[in-house]
């Protein structure tokens, strides 16, 4: 694919949700993460003069490219780079996709694409995920796992780990494996860097037997998801999920923070109605759930019902693709959110 796409070069990087895993990752525990089709756009101009004063969008942006110019022994550096993430949005609030994630992924591969490197290569996507974790890393904090950053650089369905002190292991998981999904979104963004921080004075304040106990909980609950997944039975992974929900709730119970506070009984009691099992999705108090069902006709029963009831049921499906290069006018078409009403977002840019 051709590095310039008319006055500009673009790149697409999708955003994730977490199936399982949560909190438990950030201290070396297992995850189960999935790309979805809802991606930022990353714009780099024809004119390249150097940083030189020259606007970058966010911090976020400017250090992620210096990262990849350095990985990649380019100058000066490409610009302007604009970066639209409104895909991840709705109604002018985050849906909890990891557009941070996404952001660094996509400078990060548009550098590198610039440069005459794929950034869809095996080879590549490595040096891509290691850019765009450090320049989260220095941005946003020591203390995140990166699996947000490995859904947009990779894509697709994949196993999570990384051990203290350790290189990051992604494990693919086979799509096919995946029942039918329904993301509904809350109402309610997630204040992440709140609930890490609810969460971190909690793994400080408590004995660390109990910290371990909740939070191997959630790692065993992970893999025995990753593991059904792989065998391919919707009942197996099913309840699998529901092991990964049940953690999930207890890590609210024992640490008090709010992750269930915005999952209401009338959705749970729906999901459960069509043979579904809900889950949050992230940090919980706010944005996204997951439900999984055994076949899309419980699924599609479950969605008109809930819009019926007033509930935003999103259209994402998992994707298999990860960074890569694109032209704007596919990105535009493809990545958009719509509301209920056939509104289309408002375009932001960082």
């Amino acid at each position: 694919m051709n590095r310039i796409h008319g006055e500009y070069l673009t790149v697409t990087a999708p955003g994730k949700l977490m199936l399982a895993g949560e909190y438990a990752v950030v201290l070396g525990g297992d995850a189960v993460v999935v790309a979805v089709n809802r991606n930022a756009c990353v714009t780099l101009g024809r004119d390249i003069t150097g940083v030189g004063g020259r606007k970058m969008g966010s911090r976020l942006s400017r250090v992620a490219a210096g990262l990849a110019v350095e990985q990649c022994g380019i100058d000066p550096v490409p610009g302007p780079i604009e970066v639209d993430t409104s895909a991840m949005y709705i109604h002018g609030q985050k849906l909890g996709l990891g557009s941070s994630a996404a952001t660094t992924a996509g400078v990060c591969g548009a550098v590198f694409q610039w440069a005459g490197i794929s950034c869809g290569s095996k080879k590549s996507r490595k040096r891509i995920f290691e850019c765009a974790f450090k320049a989260q890393s220095i941005v946003q904090g020591e203390r995140g796992s990166g699996a947000d950053v490995a859904a947009s650089v990779y894509g697709g369905l994949f196993s999570y780990k990384r051990p203290e002190g350790g290189e990051p292991a992604v494990t693919r998981l086979p799509m096919d494996g995946l029942p039918p999904m329904s993301v509904v979104w809350t109402g309610r963004p997630s204040n992440t860097p709140y609930m890490l921080r609810r969460f971190w004075l909690w793994v400080e304040s408590m004995p660390r037997g109990e910290v371990a106990g909740a939070l191997d909980c959630i790692s065993n609950s992970a893999r025995r998801l990753a593991s059904a997944v792989c065998e391919g039975d919707e009942k197996v992974v099913l309840d699998a999920y529901r092991d990964c929900a049940d953690a999930y709730m207890s890590l609210g119970i024992k640490s008090g923070m709010p992750l269930m506070e915005c999952t209401t009984p009338k959705l749970l009691d729906l999901v459960a109605m069509h043979g579904g099992v809900y889950k949050p999705s992230g940090a919980g108090a706010g944005d996204l759930g997951v439900a999984l069902f055994t076949d899309t006709d419980h699924r599609d029963a479950f969605e008109e019902e809930a819009r019926k009831a007033g509930m935003l049921v999103l259209d994402l499906e998992p994707s298999r693709a990860g960074v890569e290069a694109g032209t704007r006018k596919n990105v535009n078409r493809a990545g958009r959110v719509w509301d209920r009403d056939g509104n289309r977002n408002a375009e932001e840019h960082y």
